[in-house]
């Protein structure tokens, strides 16, 4: 639909409510853009961003700093301290039920806006976490599951392999996504054959997957049960970040400052 390129580096989006995006780049800044690309914001923390979430239910943006801070976007636009945790806090997804959902090295946890942990994925002993190197979270607006991109790096614990960890509400396993593509998919040396390296994923409003697979540089589209779909989009460059706005269409950054809007079918 649109192509622009950014004027700062995007490696977390979040389409708001009313056409716009705010964007972050593990800097100390937060941008919002419009479909055009065109800064009409900008907001300076005093730490790195580490990653951002929209709220489904209030439109606030939070935030989630390498001090261990969750933070949210005030009116008055500036970032106000809302509790923090115990290990770095690495990605950050609000519930649709206004929990906030944050990944930390080996767990995932559930808190309430005052920072109450409800539910988490720690596991006791020598059992193997659920998840090792969360990277990015998303919600399911249709049967709250929600999907961790694990990079399941070795300093972790993990074997390196990087796949999708899909869950339900209550973080009880239900499937994982290693990046199978069906055989009639054609790999070539533009759109595939490297090893799986999902960036970002998002759930659409009817409850299917997007994930950006940054080192095959393209766009694929799972059901909410893990079946593989097909691939929505294929670039030249890395595919760094997706979303999804409220019309269905796709922000998908590539390299870092490349995005382009993505007009797809959910079937």
């Amino acid at each position: 639909m649109k192509k622009w390129k950014s004027p700062y580096y995007i490696s977390s989006i979040c389409p708001t409510s009313d056409g716009e995006a705010w964007t972050s780049d593990y800097s100390e800044t937060l941008t919002l853009l419009d479909r055009k690309g065109t800064v009409i914001q900008m907001v300076t923390h005093k730490a790195v961003i580490n990653d951002i979430s929209l709220s489904p239910t209030s439109h606030r943006l939070w935030v989630c700093d390498s001090r261990n801070n969750i933070m949210k976007l005030a009116s008055t636009g500036q970032l106000t301290h809302r509790f923090r945790t115990k290990k770095l806090p690495k990605c950050i997804c609000v519930a649709a039920c206004s929990d906030v959902i944050v990944g930390m090295v080996k767990h995932i946890s559930k808190f309430t806006t005052r920072g109450q942990m409800m539910l988490s994925t720690m596991t006791a002993g020598t059992g193997k976490p659920l998840v090792c190197t969360p990277h990015r979270i998303t919600e399911c607006p249709v049967t709250h599951n929600v999907a961790v991109i694990d990079f399941n790096d070795r300093d972790d614990g993990g074997d390196g392999n990087k796949h999708v960890v899909v869950m339900d509400k209550d973080f009880k396993e239900l499937f994982v996504y290693r990046g199978d593509i069906l055989t009639t998919y054609k790999q070539t040396p533009k759109t595939g054959g490297k090893p799986f390296y999902p960036q970002s994923v998002v759930y659409d409003s009817v409850g299917n997957l997007i994930i950006g697979d940054s080192d095959n540089n393209r766009v694929l589209l799972l059901s909410g049960g893990g079946e593989f779909l097909r691939i929505i989009h294929t670039a030249r460059e890395g595919t760094w970040a997706v979303s999804v706005d409220k019309e269905g269409v796709i922000w998908a950054v590539f390299s870092g400052v490349k995005v382009k809007l993505l007009q797809y079918s959910s079937m």
